[in-house]
């Protein structure tokens, strides 16, 4: 950021949750000690300290794999990837439900879904999170900021037979193949407000 701060984002999968976070973070322990939780991690621009470090992801913990982070002038980071919690931490919304189904001993499940979630500059709370995605398993792998502040995510798309991903102004809406397990991409622009 313009202070010289860096900041990471990934995914742990440490049974009990080992990953360093910080106190009044907006998440400090995850649900369930094998699920995987994604993480955002602020250094300090010196790196020998931490300015804040969360976990993300819902009370289950069954699948999040963060990829993409930004960080706009005012110290919000925004954050991209995978999760196939269906109760992931949403707020301000476009998107609050996964609509990715998955059968799992017969029992349906969610399955893998992109999101978007947008920190304060604290780390203490979301300004908005959002599923993004359709009956297909998404997942988002980079995001980026442009001069307005709006919010461009990209990803893989692997929808097949019917096309449900959320497509507005799109120069290509149909589905590429319709054999399962391939994937399209997808390119995604959201405001500021990600609503």
């Amino acid at each position: 950021d313009s202070a010289g701060s860096a900041y990471v984002t990934g995914w742990e999968q440490a049974p009990g949750g080992t990953y360093p976070v910080t106190s009044g973070a907006f998440l400090t322990k995850g649900a369930n000690a094998f699920g995987s939780y994604n993480f955002v991690t602020k250094f300090a621009p010196d790196g020998k300290s931490l300015a804040y470090s969360t976990l993300l992801g819902g009370s289950k913990g069954a699948s999040n794999t963060a990829f993409g982070i930004v960080v706009d002038g005012a110290g919000n980071a925004i954050v991209t990837g995978t999760t196939s919690d269906g109760d992931f931490p949403l707020k301000n919304a476009y998107q609050s439900q996964n609509k990715s189904p998955h059968t799992v001993n017969n029992l349906p499940v969610p399955g893998p879904q992109a999101f978007v979630t947008k920190f304060n500059p604290g780390g203490t709370d979301v300004v908005f999170s959002t599923y993004l995605g359709g009956k297909g398993d998404s997942g988002g792998r980079a995001v980026a900021l442009d001069p307005a502040g709006h919010i461009w995510v990209s990803g893989a798309n692997g929808e097949a037979g019917g096309n449900t991903f959320p497509a507005l102004n799109a120069i290509y809406s149909g589905v590429l193949s319709g054999i399962a397990g391939i994937s399209g991409g997808f390119v995604s622009e959201f405001d500021a407000g990600g609503a």
